[in-house]
Formats: C-alpha cells, sequence, structure tokens
C-alpha cells in the first residue's frame, strides 16, 4: 500500500483514466469484496496513486482549491442548520411567551372583575362597609398587581419576538452563505475538471510510465468484453 492513502489516482473504477481517490485503502478493499474474482488481478494491478511531483501543477493547485471550496461549503452548510435550529428555538420562546401574556392578560381580567364585585359589594354593605372597603382594597391592588404581570408578560413576548426576528434574519443569512460557498464550489470543480482536460496528453504519457501493459482502450480496461463488468 502506498504511503499516501489519497491522490490523482490511474483507474481507480474501470472506465476512468484518471481521478481523484480520497481513499486508496478503502478503495482496494471495496474491489476484493465486491468486484468478479477474474477482474481482481487486473483491477489491482492498474490502480495506482500518481505521484505528485509528476502530475502538472495546475491540477496540483485546482484540486486544493476544489477541496478548500468543499470544505467552506460544508462549514457554510452546518452554520445554515445551526442558525435553524437558533430560529426554532427562538420560535418557540416567542410562543411560550406569547401563551405567558396571554394568562397574564385572564388574570387581569378575573382580578379586574373580582373587584368591581368588591365595589359593587361595598355599596351594597351599608353596616359592613368598612369591611367591603378593605376587601375592595385588596381587589384593587390584585388587579394593579395583575395588570403589571400583564405588562411584563407583554414586554418578555416583545423580545422573545425580536430574537425570534433576528434568528430569522441569521438563518437566511446562513442560507445564502451557504448558497455562496456551494458555487464557489461549482466553480472550482470546473476549473479542476478543465484542469484534467487540459493535462490529459500529460496524464497519458505519466499512465504509460505506470500503468504496464494496460489494455485501456480510452473508454475501459475490458475492451475484451466489450467494457462489460460487474
Amino acid at each position: 500500500m502506498p504511503t499516501r492513502n489519497e491522490g490523482f489516482a490511474f483507474h481507480v473504477h474501470h472506465d476512468a483514466l484518471a481521478e481523484y481517490c480520497t481513499n486508496y485503502q478503502e478503495r482496494v478493499d471495496y474491489i476484493k469484496t465486491n468486484k468478479p474474482a477474474g477482474e481482481l488481478r487486473l483491477r489491482l494491478r492498474l490502480f495506482k496513486l500518481i505521484p505528485v511531483n509528476k502530475l502538472p501543477y495546475t491540477i496540483v493547485e485546482a484540486r486544493r482549491t476544489c477541496d478548500e471550496a468543499w470544505k467552506a461549503r460544508d462549514e457554510a452548510g452546518k452554520a445554515c442548520d445551526e442558525a435553524w435550529k437558533a430560529r426554532e428555538e427562538a420560535w418557540k420562546a416567542c410562543d411560550e411567551a406569547w401563551k405567558a401574556r396571554d394568562e397574564a392578560w385572564k388574570a387581569c381580567d378575573g382580578a379586574g372583575k373580582a373587584c368591581d364585585e368588591a365595589w359593587k359589594a361595598r355599596d351594597e354593605a351599608g353596616k359592613a362597609c368598612d369591611g367591603a372597603g378593605k376587601a375592595c382594597d385588596e381587589a384593587w391592588k390584585a388587579r394593579e398587581e395583575a395588570g403589571k404581570a400583564c405588562d411584563e408578560a407583554g414586554k418578555a413576548r416583545g423580545e422573545a419576538r425580536r430574537t425570534c426576528d433576528g434568528a430569522w434574519k441569521a438563518r437566511d443569512e446562513a442560507g445564502k452563505a451557504r448558497d455562496e460557498a456551494g458555487k464557489a464550489y461549482d466553480e472550482a470543480w470546473k476549473a479542476y475538471a478543465g484542469a484534467g482536460r487540459t493535462y490529459m496528453s500529460d496524464l497519458i504519457k505519466i499512465h504509460a510510465q505506470l500503468c504496464k501493459r494496460c489494455p485501456w482502450d480510452g473508454t475501459t480496461i475490458f475492451p475484451a468484453n466489450g467494457g462489460k463488468h460487474e
């Protein structure tokens, strides 16, 4: 097994002259496990990592740029996912704040009704005026407290809503960044593919040096089978 475990290689697949192999040993193991016994010797003999010092510099740089763009796209995708989760959490908090404000409003309304009833009792009480007045005062205080609680719940709801809006905006920005990273990767991939086509003649020469007695006919390493394989 080569010292390197990834890089440009010849005949990673039967129908490709050269392509980038992300895991040499993994591909070797796959061939041994999944390909017909009659194909193993040829596939393994021709499947070779190309020495970096033999590759045209442009191809190496194009691939490096492509890998960096892929990583950037992956990171942008993760950031977008995190922003989406944050937006969902903020939305839940907003819903909870809205419910709390509704409950506070109901409590305030109930305290108001209790105050009205106590006031009515005070007017009707006569002899019990002092006691009814005290109950009325207590009910009024309860109403004021409920009103304050309602106001605070309203403020909390407003803050939660603003947080939700901010999270939504952050998610949109993350989505745009992910899309831009995706475009950058697509462009890098085009440049990489273009470099491969440009230097195909060089690759053919390197192939002749490294893959002796190769039956490659331009489309497959199994021309005797009409390109058929498993």
